[in-house]
């Protein structure tokens, strides 16, 4: 293990208790500035929709900060303005996620705001009206930019259509037109429930007080989402190369999303997935896509690789923005370095440098409270262990040559992959 892995958050600093409605609390004392911040999740987010409300659990997370059952929308805002703190409510795949930051003397005034927002919002309509139409007026520009509708057609390619990871966790223009404030007080009532939940604090704060404060302000918040079960959420790579073409008018730029279904959070590959990855696609320029796709034979503006890990498989893709002339080239050339990582080893020095770009860009990522409270969020979301830190340098070292040959071989294929592009007619 490094030196430096000693002094990430691990289990001898990360304070934990549940609260009595099943809340994980998660502290972490940092006392060198007069800051906290505070990060949450709870069950209840796209996987919870049906595909006809595409977007509601999206919606019913941005009307928590609308009002509640003490303050208006404006008083709200007010009162979180005045004391130059923040607030925030969002919906991913499988969740609701909240955050709040202030200097820890306000923090009262935060934890209040933010408690009464989860536990009794109040969802007034001409709120829901008035957030209905900016969600519409976003979506429109988003259905004509050509990086988002290339990304959703993967999407739509790489998942049956029952699936929620098949559609945007924002949905449709169509699904959220027909929604009204009734539809989002069912998913609200339906659908959210503290337990399981996981809320983390780190900052300039006592950890027995925290609890103390938590447990008043929402360990009373009781909830039951089983009238809203999670379906069971699996999901196969493709046999064969599926691709669409979508072509939106006025535009200069094709962007591409070629890739495939690969691991979950959890999954045993996870961390030679990450190393291969970045060779593949992040490492410095780009890595080898960036190297060869772009800086070499000039066929993209962009290009790089990423994976997505969640709790059902999640792609594996290259993202790409080409001129139009060059999209059968540049896909060629993408496949090319595909297939060259999954056959070829990789140099034991092409390793090292792509570990030690990984390792050595932690420390940055854990400088701020925010980051590693996002950071002890997912420990405890995905169960990875709260020593995760520190022995994640470790872990990253353990990866082999013949391990990035494995699980590149495993997952990427040149024969079976999905081919998402949109952009004007060449």
């Amino acid at each position: 293990m490094s030196k430096a892995a000693f002094s990430y958050p691990g289990p001898e600093t990360i304070r934990r208790k549940k609260l009595s409605n099943g809340i994980l609390a998660v502290v972490f004392e940092n006392h060198n500035s007069p800051t906290w911040v505070i990060q949450g999740l709870i069950p209840g987010g796209n996987a919870r929709e049906k595909r006809s409300q595409a977007g509601i659990a999206a919606v019913t997370a941005q009307m928590l900060q609308r009002g509640n059952a003490r303050y208006t929308f404006e008083e709200i805002n007010e009162k979180i303005e005045s004391i130059g703190a923040s607030m925030a409510f969002s919906s991913g795949r499988h969740t609701t996620g909240f955050s709040a930051m202030s200097l820890v003397e306000d923090r009262n005034v935060v934890l209040e705001m933010l408690s009464l927002s989860l536990t009794q919002p109040t969802f007034p309509p001409h709120q829901f009206e008035l957030l209905k139409g900016q969600v519409l007026t976003v979506l429109q520009e988003r259905d004509s930019d050509t990086g988002s509708v290339a990304d959703m057609t993967f999407d739509r390619l790489a998942y049956p259509e029952d699936h929620p990871y098949s559609w945007p966790t924002d949905g449709y223009r169509e699904t959220i037109e027909k929604l009204n404030v009734g539809h989002v007080e069912d998913f609200y009532r339906n659908c959210y429930t503290p337990e399981g939940g996981v809320i983390a604090v780190v900052g300039d704060v006592s950890a027995d007080e925290i609890f103390d404060e938590l447990e008043e302000s929402l360990g009373s918040w009781k909830g039951s989402a089983s009238s809203c079960p999670e379906p069971s959420l699996g999901a196969s790579p493709p046999t064969e190369i599926k691709q669409e073409k979508v072509f939106l008018p006025d535009k200069m730029q094709t962007d591409i999303v070629l890739g495939t279904i690969a691991i979950t959070r959890k999954s045993p590959d996870y961390f030679p997935v990450v190393v291969a990855n970045t060779i593949l696609g992040r490492f410095g320029m780009m890595g080898r896509l960036g190297e060869s796709v772009r800086e070499q034979q000039g066929l993209a503006y962009y290009v790089y690789s990423t994976v997505k890990a969640n709790t059902a498989p999640s792609p594996w893709t290259v993202i790409a923005g080409v001129n139009p002339a060059n999209l059968d080239k540049a896909v060629g050339s993408i496949l090319a370095e595909i297939d060259r990582i999954r056959r070829e080893p990789v140099s034991k020095e092409e390793l090292k440098d792509s570990q030690d770009y990984i390792v050595g860009s932690m420390p940055l990522r854990l400088e701020t409270n925010a980051n590693i409270a996002r950071a002890l969020v997912d420990m405890a979301w995905y169960d990875l262990g709260w020593d995760y830190l520190q022995r994640f340098p470790e872990r990253v070292y353990a990866v082999t040559v013949d391990d990035v040959l494995s699980v590149s071989a495993k997952y990427l294929h040149t024969d079976a992959y999905i081919l998402a592009a949109a952009g004007p007619k060449a």
